[in-house]
């Protein structure tokens, strides 16, 4: 293993890591911007050439917990940053403990249903497929037989508990319904931070990631937009290779009152979390889920996930509303207005009844001519 230091032209630095190759060359592996990070890389592939074999380990005396930890070094950079927030959260709670042997297909069934009735299909899913990541790996490494996830993941569209609105129908794209049903929502959070941020959710339609990472530098008041450009675990989902991308997006009315109300009571910062009350644990998003599930219960709207409430009820009250679906697709993030407009153009089936008069000119038919009407 080797790092090189390297000038451009230009005097930026570049640090190139390199491994030795069968053939006693130098293998390139990748380059990074500082020092830190090519050294971070040198121990990823370190520690992916020298996996230790099964020889090295007792299969049958791990705990699922304990194998991960053998795993994730084994694993991506981006990978271990996507996977780590989901297998703390919503993975080792529920069968971390397990011995590996003894880990069955009818506990991962009991630990399906668990999440389901807690989080969104997609967020269940991704649990589950994080877990058959390890235990693929496991497998590979012969320190069980068979994958206990095999076959346990979850369809598209499954609804986690019927919700009673004929508009939404199971399967359907899923949003709180109306906006009396949100002001009821608002209205059962308790006063103060959790009301805040549930408010900041709807009328931002940002994820959960997103909110809790808000700042005072992406708030500007007086022009009053926002800049969302951050979410805790780095840049935007949208962000390509880890390029800065903000998006845009105007403070709605009702938003106002609030953000400009805590930003008196924490002294006019010029910077800082806006929610400084979800830092108190490490998992700032477990405190948004607490508040909107109690808030929901209370309000007796019906479950739905954090990204149900705020991303997809933002955008679908935006859509009914009249809102343009360009403009929306911004404010989402989408690069393109393809996604947006086959999530939620059909929330608006009148659009193109409203565009038929868009474009009228002075007359310019001659006198005689005649419009007939259609018959039948």
């Amino acid at each position: 293993m080797s790092i090189r230091r390297h000038k451009s032209k230009n005097g930026k630095l570049s640090f190139y890591v390199y491994v030795t190759g069968p053939d006693g060359a130098p293998v390139y592996v990748g380059k990074k911007a500082t020092k830190e990070d090519a050294r971070r890389l040198e121990n990823d592939e370190r520690a992916r050439r020298q996996r230790m074999t099964p020889a090295q380990l007792d299969g049958a005396e791990l705990t699922v917990e304990e194998a991960w930890d053998r795993v994730l070094p084994t694993l991506s950079e981006r990978s271990r940053k996507t996977y780590l927030n989901t297998w703390k959260s919503y993975i080792a709670p529920h069968v971390g403990k397990v011995k590996l042997a003894a880990l069955s297909p009818l506990m991962v069934d009991t630990m399906r249903g668990k999440l389901l009735a807690e989080f969104s299909p997609g967020t269940a899913g991704l649990a589950l497929n994080v877990l058959r990541l390890v235990l693929g790996k496991c497998v590979e490494y012969k320190w069980i037989e068979e994958n206990p996830v095999a076959g346990k993941g979850i369809k598209r569209g499954v609804a986690r508990k019927p919700v009673d609105d004929d508009d939404q129908p199971a399967g359907a794209l899923k949003f709180i319904p109306s906006k009396e049903a949100m002001a009821k929502v608002l209205r059962a959070a308790p006063a103060g931070a959790p009301r805040d941020t549930i408010a900041f959710g709807m009328f931002t339609g940002c994820r959960i990631g997103e909110v809790c990472a808000v700042d005072w530098r992406d708030v500007h008041l007086k022009a009053g937009k926002l800049g969302i450009c951050r979410s805790i675990r780095g840049p935007l989902k949208e962000a390509r290779d880890h390029k800065p991308l903000t998006k845009w997006m105007p403070i709605q009315t009702q938003l106002r009152p609030i953000l400009e109300r805590r930003w008196l009571a924490q002294g006019r910062p010029e910077r800082g979390r806006v929610f400084p009350e979800l830092w108190k644990r490490k998992q700032p998003e477990s405190f948004v889920r607490e508040w909107l599930n109690a808030a929901l219960e209370a309000s007796g709207v019906g479950h739905y996930s954090t990204h149900e409430s705020f991303r997809h009820t933002f955008a679908s009250h935006f859509v009914m509303e009249g809102g343009d679906i360009f403009r929306l697709a911004k404010y989402l993030g989408h690069s393109d207005v393809k996604m947006t407009y086959s999530v939620y153009a059909h929330l608006r089936p009148g659009a193109f009844a409203e565009d038929e008069s868009r474009i009228v000119l002075p007359p310019f038919e001659g006198e005689d001519a005649q419009v007939l009407p259609l018959r039948g």
